[in-house]
C-alpha cells in the first residue's frame, strides 16, 4: 500500500503532520511565495534505505500565470513545475544541498493519464535512483514519482538533474552565450 493511499483510506493521525516539513521558497528557488507549489515533504522508509518521499501539492486556483483564464482541471504545466519543485526541495531537504548550487534538469519524462481536478488534494510520491556522488556530494540524481489523487495516478514522471555549484554554473553560462 503506498503512503498516498494509506493517507486516503485510512486517514491515520498524524501521517503528513509529525513528520512533515514545510517547504519553503529557498527550498524551491521562489521569490515570490505564490510559486511554492509544494506545501510540505516527507521522507518514509518502506525499503532500508530506500526512501520514499511524500510532498503535498498546493494547488493555486488563484494563480495569475497558469490560471489566467478559468479552468475546471490543474494545468499541466502547473503540474510539471510541482514535479520540478519536488526535484529542488528534495536534495536540499534530505540531502543537506547547500543553496550556494545550481540546479540543472537533463531531462524530463511526464505522462498523463487523466485530469486533476482543483477541489481535491494532489500528492507526489516520488524515489530517487542512480545517485551520483564525488567527494562525498551530491551530483546528480534522478526521480521516479506519481502524482496521486483520490488514491488514483494521474500523472507518471522521471527526471534527472544534475548540481553545479553556482559560481561554476556562471561560467558555463557566460561561455554560452
Amino acid at each position: 500500500m503506498s503512503l498516498v493511499t494509506a493517507y486516503i483510506e485510512e486517514k491515520p493521525e498524524g501521517l503528513l503532520a509529525p513528520t512533515a516539513i514545510p517547504v519553503g521558497q529557498a527550498h524551491v528557488h521562489k521569490h515570490f511565495k505564490e510559486n511554492v507549489f509544494l506545501s510540505s515533504i516527507t521522507a518514509q522508509t518502506d525499503v532500508p534505505g530506500q526512501p520514499v518521499y511524500l510532498a503535498k501539492v498546493r494547488i493555486r486556483p488563484d494563480h495569475p500565470y497558469f490560471f489566467e483564464h478559468a479552468r475546471d482541471h490543474l494545468p499541466g504545466l502547473y503540474i510539471i513545475e510541482a514535479g520540478r519543485q519536488v526535484g529542488l526541495a528534495i536534495p536540499h531537504i534530505f540531502y543537506d544541498v547547500g543553496y550556494d548550487y545550481g540546479f540543472v534538469l537533463e531531462g524530463c519524462d511526464m505522462r498523463f493519464s487523466g485530469f486533476v481536478n482543483l477541489l481535491d488534494d494532489l500528492f507526489i510520491e516520488c524515489r530517487i535512483f542512480n545517485p551520483v556522488y564525488r567527494r562525498e556530494k551530491l551530483q546528480s540524481l534522478s526521480f521516479d514519482g506519481i502524482f496521486l489523487q483520490n488514491g488514483q495516478a494521474c500523472v507518471h514522471y522521471q527526471s534527472h538533474i544534475k548540481l553545479i555549484h553556482r559560481k561554476l554554473l556562471a561560467r558555463y553560462e557566460r561561455q554560452s552565450t
